[in-house]
């Protein structure tokens, strides 16, 4: 389940440097970066927690800078979009690092434990992030359960870069992830089908984000970083 924030807060208003922000790097080829800092309790000992995480991000990551080009009718140019993930786990007693996306990692197992015994679940029984658009919130951006699969980080990461939800989230389990999947078209959709392995971003996708590099005011001075 995932909360979708619409932010008033135009960028040139914040006091911080946006958690998404894009570079242009030549006149059709631009750098979005999404930063953020992972936080919670980790399902596994802290290093091996960094070399799962690190795996992880870099599948999701590879997942968004698939064929991640389209043509612009208006400009008659093909659009590169190159996209890039920067990270780092902090402790519950370290400061939050300004303008990283914060995401409270929930072992799964512990959450559903937790579900049964009092009723109550960080995870409101799946994953969640917020999508911002054209602004920030104080406090976490999302909860994911771990582990979790590079997919569905992908799919998470598409709410950061603006994306909305695809799917009905009203609709039974096993119309959502099957009867629909095998109505859609192949590859399926990574904002629909986040269970889905071979899910992959979309065309409309790409061309939604780059919208919103003007849109939300993402889209930075500097020409290259």
């Amino acid at each position: 389940m995932e909360w979708i924030l619409l932010l008033a807060t135009l960028a040139g208003q914040m006091s911080e440097e946006p958690k998404t922000i894009a570079y242009q790097k030549s006149p059709s080829h631009f750098l979005i970066v999404a930063k953020i800092e992972f936080f919670g309790d980790f399902s596994l000992p802290l290093f091996f927690e960094k070399l799962l995480l690190s795996w992880i991000v870099k599948k999701a990551e590879q997942k968004w800078n698939q064929n991640s080009k389209f043509f612009d009718p208006k400009k008659k140019q093909w659009i590169h979009l190159e996209f890039r993930i920067r990270w780092k786990i902090r402790s519950h007693t370290d400061p939050t690092t300004p303008g990283y996306h914060q995401i409270l990692l929930v072992p799964i197992w512990k959450d559903w434990l937790r579900y049964k015994l009092t009723g109550k679940s960080k995870l409101l029984q799946g994953h969640r992030s917020w999508m911002y658009i054209g602004g920030r919130k104080k406090g976490i951006s999302g909860a994911f359960g771990v582990p979790i699969t590079p997919t569905i980080m992908a799919h998470e990461f598409g709410h950061l870069f603006g994306l909305k939800d695809e799917y009905k989230a009203n609709e039974p389990l096993w119309k959502r992830h099957f009867l629909n999947l095998l109505q859609r078209s192949y590859p399926p959709s990574i904002m629909e089908f986040s269970s889905c392995p071979w899910a992959v971003p979309k065309e409309k996708h790409y061309q939604r984000i780059y919208q919103n590099l003007y849109r939300y005011g993402w889209l930075s001075q500097r020409k290259t970083r």
